[in-house]
C-alpha cells in the first residue's frame, strides 16, 4: 500500500499535534511543515523525528514542491480560506482546517472546487 503524503499547515499547539497523530499513522508520510515563523521549526524538531520532512515559510512554495495528498491547517482562522483554497487548486486530495473556513460564501466557492 502506498503510503499518503501529508503536509501541515501551522507548527503552533495545534499543528504538533497534527504532526503527531501523522507520523504515529503506518499509512502516512510527513512530507513537510510550513510555518510563517521559522523559530517554530525548532520546537517541532525537538519534540519529533522529523530529518528529511521539507519545511517552508510559504505555503504556495510547498504545495508546489511537495504535492502533498493531505493538507492539515492549523493556523489562525482567517487564514484558511486561503490555504485551503490554494491546496485545491494544487490537486490536494483531502484539506483538513482546525476552524470553519471562512463565511457561507466561501465554503460555497470551495465546495465548487
Amino acid at each position: 500500500m502506498n503510503e499518503l503524503r501529508c503536509a501541515v499547515v501551522g507548527c503552533g499547539i495545534g499543528g504538533r499535534k497534527h504532526i503527531q497523530a501523522v507520523l504515529e499513522n503506518p499509512g502516512c508520510k510527513l512530507v513537510a511543515i510550513c510555518d510563517i515563523q521559522e523559530e517554530a521549526f525548532t520546537r517541532v524538531e525537538k519534540a519529533f523525528p522529523i530529518q528529511g520532512v521539507g519545511r517552508y515559510t510559504d505555503y504556495s512554495k510547498m504545495l508546489k514542491d511537495e504535492t502533498p495528498d493531505i493538507l492539515c491547517i492549523a493556523t489562525l482562522a482567517p487564514t484558511h480560506y486561503s490555504i485551503a483554497l490554494a491546496g485545491l487548486k494544487a490537486k490536494v486530495k483531502a484539506i483538513l482546517a482546525e476552524k470553519p473556513i471562512r463565511s457561507e460564501e466561501h465554503t460555497s466557492e470551495l465546495q465548487s472546487h
